[in-house]
């Protein structure tokens, strides 16, 4: 088996694994600001950990599972925090997009040579 064919694949795999992540954060985000006027609401978060052959896992972490029901709280969303982790989100979209158009081109390339 050579290098090419043991790993063609691997570089795209990871990419797509950081855009499920990311949307996964783009959906906490979501959630999070459609509640943040939601009496006694906790913000979820994405917890994301390295897979082991490369790429990224991420999981939602839903905070209201520990809510005391019929608490009377304000939202504990923070709109600051909603707004960065927007950024951070829609910044690793690009930058995995990027990396798969950048392994697009290497690719093609390749197939160019070998003619």
């Amino acid at each position: 088996m050579s290098a090419i064919s043991g790993n063609y694949g691997g570089s795209y795999n990871t990419s797509l694994s950081g855009l499920r992540d990311a949307d996964l954060r783009l959906q906490a985000v979501a959630n999070n600001i459609a509640n943040s006027t939601t009496e006694g609401f906790r913000p979820d978060r994405v917890d994301s950990s390295a897979e082991r052959r490369g790429g990224v896992r991420g999981m939602v972490v839903e905070a209201n599972a520990a809510m005391v029901l019929n608490q009377k709280m304000p939202s504990q969303t923070d709109e600051a925090t909603e707004a960065i982790n927007l950024t951070l989100a829609r910044r690793a979209f690009a930058a995995n997009l990027k990396a798969i158009q950048s392994q697009r081109e290497a690719d093609e390339a390749t197939l160019n040579t070998l003619g």
